[in-house]
């Protein structure tokens, strides 16, 4: 981690059991190391809810704002 230059975007799943917000606890904590890092917990989305050939996980809205975030960033940094 300490020789990461970007900023971090953290983006779960709220129902995500295999990749859990709750980890992004430690990663959060590394701001002060001169990391930027934000987390974005999309309530009631499941692991996979950006992929759209899933209808059962895919959540549009919540894969729209990913994606946007994601760009966001991208123009940013």
């Amino acid at each position: 981690m300490e020789k990461l230059k970007a900023p971090i975007l953290l983006i779960y799943g709220e129902m995500d059991d295999g990749v859990p917000a709750s980890e992004a606890a430690p990663l959060e904590k590394n701001e002060g190391a001169g990391k930027k890092a934000e987390t974005m917990i999309y309530r009631g989305a499941p692991h996979g809810f950006f992929n759209d050939s899933r209808p059962a996980q895919y959540r549009e809205e919540c894969a729209h704002d990913a994606w946007k975030r994601t760009l966001d960033l991208f123009r940013r940094t």
